[in-house]
C-alpha cells in the first residue's frame, strides 16, 4: 500500500445528475508541490502527453481563461469554475478517460481575517512548519458514486489559501461531487488555545436545495457525512491502471441493515470491501488457513496493545480468526435479523470489552493488554515473547492532551528506537495508524475539548510514517486513510467495529 498518497473509497447509491460533456484537449501531466518533512504527496500516476477530453460539470460559471487560472492547474486547458458560496474559488479539471483529476480550492478572504496571522504554536519551528506545509483551512472532498472517493487536501505552497485535490475514480459510472470546509484559520491545527476547534462543515459548492437520499439518515449519520451538491462528473471507461491506493467498492448490493447508536436505518447497497493493490490483495480465511497449517510457518503469537482504537481491531482479529468474519466483522444481515455490529447477544460473536484478553484460536495465540501511550514499550521487555506486535499511538497525544507535534515526535522516537531492537530480533511489526475519530458538533468532544480533528490525526500520523524505519518485517497499516470515508458507520460515535475491522483484520494477518 502507498505510504505517501491515499485517497479513501467507500459505496453507496445516490440520486445523480446527467452529466453535460464539453469540448477540448487537455494534457493531464499534475504539477509538482515543493514538500518536506513527512508532508503528504500526491503519488498518483500521470499519464505523459496523452491528450484526453475534458468532461464539464453539471453547474460551472463558464470555461476559465488563463488569466483567472491558479498556477496548481496552468498547465491543464479546459478547466471549470464551479459555482460556490461567496469567498470562494473552485476550479475543476476532470478527464473522462483517465477518471482522473484536480480541484482546486481558494479561500479568497483569508488574509484579511484577524484570527489568520495569529501564532499556532509555542514551538517557533512547529508554528513555521505547520502554516508552510498545510495552511490555515482544512477541506473534506469526496465524490460519491460506484465507489466514494475522498481526497486528501494538500495546501500548495506559496500561496495563503489555496488547496489542491487530487483523485482517481476506478469504477464506472456517475460520480456526485461533495466540498466541505472543517476548519478554518488553522482551528484544526492550533496548538495553543485551549478550546475545542469548531467543526465548520460549510458547504462550499452552490446547491439548489435539493437532497440526496443518503442524506435522509438518523441526525448522528447525517452529520457524519458529506452533502451532496449538484456538480457530477462521469468515468467513461474503467481505466487500465496499477493504482497505488487503497479504495472502498460496493461488496453486495443486497438491502442490507445496519445501526447507528440505537437507530437502525437502512441503504441500498451498505456492505463494502476495500481494495488494494494488486500485489498486496490479502483476504484470510479459516478454511485456507488450516488447509496450509502443515505448509505455513507453524503457531503465531500475536500482541496487541495500545489504546480502544487498537482493542476494537483486536476483536475484529479474534472474530476473523475464529471464522467469524462474515457475521461478526462484516456485519452482513438482513431485515429478519436483529444481531447488529456487535453482536452481543450472539454466542459465536466476542463483544468489545475493556481490559486485557487472551484467546487460543488455531495455530494463533492472541493477547491483547491497554496501553494506551505504549510506556511498556522496552528494549528487552515483554514485547519479546511475542512473534508479532501490533501497535500504535496518536488518538490519546491529539485528544484532550493536546500534545504538540513537537512532543509527538518526540515520544515516537523513543517507540522508534524500542521497534529497531524488536525487529533485530526478528519480530514482524504491524503498525496501525491513528484512525480518523467520527466527526460531531456537539457531544462529547465538545464537552471535553477534544482535538482529535482530521487535519491533527494526518498530520500526526505523517510524523510516524516518516519516523518509523523501513524495514521488510514493519508494515503501516493505513487506518486513517481506510477509515476518513466510513466515519458514518462508527457506532459509538468513536469506532469501528464493521466491515473496516475485517479490513484491518485481513492487514494484521497478511504475510502471518
Amino acid at each position: 500500500m502507498a505510504r505517501r498518497r491515499h485517497v479513501i473509497f467507500a459505496v453507496s447509491l445516490f440520486a445523480g445528475i446527467l452529466l453535460v460533456f464539453g469540448g477540448g484537449l487537455f494534457d493531464f501531466k499534475g504539477s509538482e508541490i515543493e514538500t518536506e518533512k513527512y508532508h503528504h504527496t500526491d503519488a498518483h500516476p500521470k499519464s505523459e502527453g496523452k491528450a484526453e477530453r475534458a468532461v464539464k460539470p453539471v453547474i460551472v460559471n463558464k470555461l476559465i481563461d488563463k488569466t483567472n487560472q491558479p498556477q496548481s492547474t496552468s498547465e491543464l486547458s479546459d478547466c471549470y469554475q464551479l459555482e460556490t458560496i461567496p469567498n470562494f474559488k473552485a476550479i475543476m479539471c476532470y478527464s473522462s478517460t483517465s477518471c482522473s483529476g484536480k480541484l482546486s480550492i481558494t479561500r479568497q478572504d483569508c488574509e484579511t481575517d484577524t484570527n489568520y496571522a495569529r501564532a499556532i504554536s509555542n514551538n517557533e519551528t512547529t508554528n513555521e512548519f505547520l502554516r508552510r506545509n498545510y495552511g490555515p483551512d482544512w477541506y473534506r472532498v469526496r465524490f460519491w458514486g460506484p465507489e466514494v472517493v475522498v481526497a486528501d487536501p494538500q495546501f500548495v505552497a506559496g500561496t495563503s489559501c489555496e488547496y489542491l485535490h487530487r483523485f482517481e475514480l476506478t469504477s464506472k459510472g456517475e460520480y456526485n461531487l461533495a466540498v466541505e470546509l472543517l476548519y478554518k484559520n488553522f482551528d484544526g491545527i492550533d496548538e495553543i488555545r485551549d478550546i475545542w476547534p469548531q467543526l465548520l462543515k460549510t458547504n462550499i459548492i452552490k446547491q439548489t436545495g435539493k437532497r440526496s437520499a443518503i442524506q435522509r439518515e438518523t441526525s448522528f449519520h447525517q452529520g457524519q457525512l458529506t452533502e451532496d451538491s449538484d456538480v457530477t462528473v462521469k468515468c467513461e471507461s474503467q481505466p487500465s491502471t496499477d493504482a497505488d491506493v487503497g479504495r472502498w467498492k460496493l461488496s453486495s448490493d443486497k438491502v442490507l441493515y445496519t445501526k447507528v447508536r440505537s437507530k437502525k436505518i437502512s441503504r441500498k447497497p451498505i456492505v463494502f470491501q476495500w481494495l488494494r493493490q494488486a500485489h498486496e490483495d490479502y483476504r484470510w480465511s479459516q478454511k485456507d488457513d488450516r488447509r496450509s497449517e502443515s505448509t505455513n510457518n507453524g503457531k503465531v503469537s500475536i500482541l496487541v496493545t495500545g489504546d480502544s482504537q487498537l482493542r476494537a481491531a483486536f476483536f475484529g482479529l479474534v472474530n476473523t480468526l475464529r471464522g467469524h468474519q462474515q457475521d461478526c466483522v462484516r456485519n452482513i444481515s438482513s431485515p429478519d435479523h436483529n444481531h447488529e455490529f456487535l453482536f452481543p447477544k450472539e454466542k459465536n460473536c466476542l463483544e468489545n470489552v475493556k481490559g486485557s484478553h487472551t484467546h487460543k484460536i488455531g495455530r494463533f495465540s492472541v493477547f491483547f493488554t491497554e496501553d494506551a501511550f505504549l510506556s511498556k514499550c522496552k528494549p528487552g521487555g515483554k514485547y519479546g515473547g511475542y512473534s508479532v506486535i501490533v501497535l500504535g499511538f496518536g488518538q490519546h497525544p491529539a485528544s484532550r492532551k493536546h500534545w504538540p507535534l513537537a512532543k509527538y515526535e518526540h515520544v515516537l522516537k523513543e517507540k522508534v528506537d524500542c521497534l529497531q531492537y524488536y525487529l533485530k530480533d526478528g519480530k514482524k511489526i504491524k503498525w496501525l495508524m491513528a484512525p480518523k475519530y467520527p466527526d460531531t458538533q456537539k457531544g462529547f468532544p465538545v464537552g471535553v475539548k477534544d482535538w482529535r480533528t482530521d487535519p491533527r490525526l494526518f498530520i500526526f500520523n505523517n510524523a510516524a510514517r516518516a519516523a518509523l524505519p523501513k524495514h521488510d518485517n514493519l508494515h503501516i497499516i493505513e487506518a486513517f486513510n481506510m477509515s476518513v470515508g466510513m466515519g458514518h458507520t462508527s457506532s459509538d460515535q468513536a469506532h469501528y467495529n464493521n466491515f473496516v475491522l475485517a479490513e484491518f483484520a485481513d492487514l494484521i494477518l497478511q504475510g502471518l
